[in-house]
């Protein structure tokens, strides 16, 4: 039987702190706002990032993620659609990259990136599930355009090359357990390299590991991600370095 979230309860059965619980969970009933919103509105969207992998296809593994990164066809039209919405503009964040614009909005206390990009595939409607609901509770999954998990996974693995971020070793690490078209998936760590002026990605990704991260593995224990089980980093790193080579 399903029941309202408890999240004190929770914190205790899964060890993540309540207050972050909360927040997970409101970031989930904001795209339940947010994308049917944009639907209405006749606007082609789709959620990339940490959420759309975490949300869409880690299921009880998931780690908690408290942004919403959406790439858009139309930014002017997506922007005015959240305004409607009560959203309001962060100030300060506004940027370009090669063609793409980058806009920060923020939608009951949750930041939304909005990327104006042309779409890397056609984004197809998707469950986005919150954590609490593999835990029992009752909270409503929420349908989202988004992207196949090889896309997410290419983004995802030069992300993490580029920032040396926890949470992005963790969900390099998760998505390489998953990933099932392993040419896909290389064809796009390809286009997405390019498009960031990375030629050698393998090289890149390979000497990020073993010369950074490898080597700096006392920073990663300052890190903190909300997830139920996290492996240790070494592992993490050692295993995303012993996929790649294999692929």
């Amino acid at each position: 039987m399903l029941n309202e979230p408890n999240f004190d309860e929770a914190a205790i059965r899964i060890g993540i702190a309540s207050d972050r619980l909360r927040e997970g969970l409101r970031t989930h009933e904001v795209m339940g706002v947010l994308f049917p919103a944009l639907e209405v509105a006749g606007l082609e969207v789709g959620l990339y990032g940490g959420t759309a992998l975490n949300k869409i296809y880690f299921g009880k593994r998931q780690r908690l993620s408290y942004d919403i990164d959406i790439y858009c066809v139309s930014l002017p039209g997506v922007v005015k659609a959240i305004r409607s919405l009560g959203g309001e503009q962060v100030a300060g964040v506004k940027e370009k990259f090669g063609r793409n614009e980058r806009r920060r909005l923020r939608l009951r206390g949750v930041d939304i990136d909005l990327w104006e990009a042309k779409m890397p595939e056609k984004p197809a409607k998707l469950q986005a599930v919150d954590l609490l609901q593999y835990l029992g509770y009752l909270v409503q999954p929420v349908v989202v355009p988004s992207f196949s998990l090889e896309y997410l996974l290419a983004n995802k693995t030069i992300a993490m090359a580029d920032r040396n971020e926890l949470k992005d070793i963790y969900d390099t690490w998760m998505g390489l357990s998953l990933i099932r078209d392993k040419r896909k998936y290389r064809r796009y760590l390809r286009a997405v390299s390019r498009e960031r002026g990375i030629e050698d990605y393998e090289g890149y990704i390979d000497y990020q590991i073993s010369d950074v991260m490898l080597r700096n593995l006392g920073y990663y224990e300052k890190r903190r991600i909300d997830v139920t089980e996290v492996p240790t980093t070494e592992r993490m790193l050692r295993e995303i370095a012993d996929a790649l080579a294999a692929m």
